[in-house]
């Protein structure tokens, strides 16, 4: 039980961390993004919930016309060409970094059409104490996957699925599990109280469990699935 709270604990921070402003990772402080948009970005399953954190690290300083000039800060002006359902927030309320600093990206949200989306980054550099900026574009490539992610849990890819999410009256959490175990799935609140359980035998591989969340405030919820063996966890927004 001890673990299972401390669990809770960990995952509610984590939760109400990341629905909130991000914080800049300090896994790479010198290159531009990070993980770096321009050559990959995470796949999106249209109707399921995706939030994602991009780091980006500001230089001290930078060329235009063979000329070096200092960076007194940068400042996201847009994103556009979302997937419509996802938008972003900033580290901070005007989306500026100081020369030399670190931001971040929160993009977050449920989209609604499966495609490809091209999405261009506009922001701008202040250098050399000048009231002109500098405006740049970056520009990446958005996928949404039109599948529910299923295939991934069946084929080992990822542990757990939860979804519609956000979910307004129903939601499938599905999981698999190495052993046919009964199997319990609790659904927290952020303050760890549990608001709902339900325990099921369930077989080896790929398993569904449909539960009702219509009784449910709106809010964020961590899902545990518990087995003999094994124990799960995601994150559900429940909205009315």
């Amino acid at each position: 039980m001890k673990k299972i709270f401390t669990l809770i604990a960990f995952v509610s921070f984590y939760v109400a961390q990341s629905f909130g402003q991000c914080v800049p990772s300090q896994d790479d402080t010198t290159s531009l993004f990070y993980p770096d948009i321009t050559q990959g970005y995470p796949t999106l399953t249209a109707g399921q919930y995706f939030e994602d954190t991009v780091t980006i690290n500001v230089p001290e300083d930078t060329t235009v016309i063979f000329a070096t000039m200092d960076i007194d800060s940068a400042l996201i002006t847009n994103i556009t060409g979302l997937p419509a359902g996802i938008a972003y927030a900033c580290h901070n309320t005007s989306c500026s970094i100081a020369g030399g600093g670190h931001g971040c990206l929160n993009v977050y949200g449920t989209p609604a059409q499966a495609g490809t989306y091209t999405a261009t980054l506009y922001f701008e550099l202040y250098t050399n104490g000048s009231s002109s900026p500098i405006s740049n574009t970056e520009s990446f490539d958005i996928v949404v996957d039109s599948t529910t992610g299923i295939a991934d849990v069946r084929d080992g890819k990822q542990n757990m699925l939860v979804y519609p999410n956000p979910s307004e009256d129903q939601v499938n959490v599905v999981f698999n599990l190495s052993n046919s175990d009964p199997a319990q799935v609790v659904i927290y609140n952020l303050m760890g109280t549990q608001v709902f359980a339900t325990e099921k035998q369930v077989q080896a591989g790929l398993n569904k469990v449909v539960m009702s969340t219509q009784n449910l405030p709106a809010g964020r919820y961590i899902v545990v699935v518990n087995s003999q063996k094994e124990q799960q966890v995601a994150k559900l927004t429940v909205v009315h």
